[in-house]
């Protein structure tokens, strides 16, 4: 198999807070005008009282909190997948085995039968003596073999898998052997990818 990857919540608030200042204000004395050259004692002009200054302490106003903002969840489309419906289509499988000492890796493409360009499957990748079975749906599939598995090419086999085809593929080291369920080889070529009708599938490439 291959080997392979909130709601954020913003709560804004302000705070308002509101000062009053009041000014402060002092009385002026006045003094009498003279009594001119009257010998009679001239009053001492009087002194007010100070009076007090209000008070400029201002006094604290609620914080005037704003409106929270929260964001909407979205529906989401849902990801569940009826595995019944999709194991309907998982009628034939692929196997592979790495009898060889070196790692193997295994590019697969499915092949569209109408032109259209390969789409990519993925890349397997096996240790020597191991073994990876996968189901797949019918259609056309184009492997290519590199080992070791650092290597850039190797073999390639292009097979035509019916609905309940069983394809097994070993790597041997030197050949990769290639069988086919119910299928009875008539010559030693047709057990190698590289010499096997298997791989053929009638032309695709």
């Amino acid at each position: 198999m291959p080997r392979m990857p909130g709601l954020i919540r913003s709560i804004a608030i302000a705070v308002l807070t509101v000062a009053i200042a009041a000014c402060s204000s002092s009385g002026t004395p006045s003094s009498p005008p003279g009594a001119g050259a009257s010998t009679a004692p001239t009053a001492a002009p009087t002194t007010p009282e100070p009076t007090a200054a209000p008070s400029t302490e201002a006094e604290p106003s609620a914080a005037v909190p704003s409106p929270t903002t929260e964001a909407t969840p979205r529906p989401r489309p849902s990801l569940e997948v009826d595995l019944e419906e999709v194991a309907a289509y998982l009628t034939a499988s692929i196997t592979l085995l790495d009898l060889a000492d070196e790692g193997l890796a295994v590019d697969v493409l499915y092949v569209d039968s109408s032109g259209g360009a390969p789409f990519p499957v993925g890349t397997y990748t096996l240790e020597p003596q191991e073994q990876s079975t996968n189901a797949v749906p019918p259609g056309v599939y184009e492997l290519t073999f590199r080992q070791p598995s650092t290597a850039t090419s190797g073999a390639t086999c292009t097979i035509e898998v019916g609905e309940t085809d069983g394809y097994i593929f070993a790597a041997l080291g030197d050949a990769i052997a290639v069988t086919r369920t119910g299928g009875t080889p008539t010559e030693a070529a047709e057990l190698f990818v590289a010499t096997s009708s298997l791989c053929d599938a009638g032309g695709a490439s």
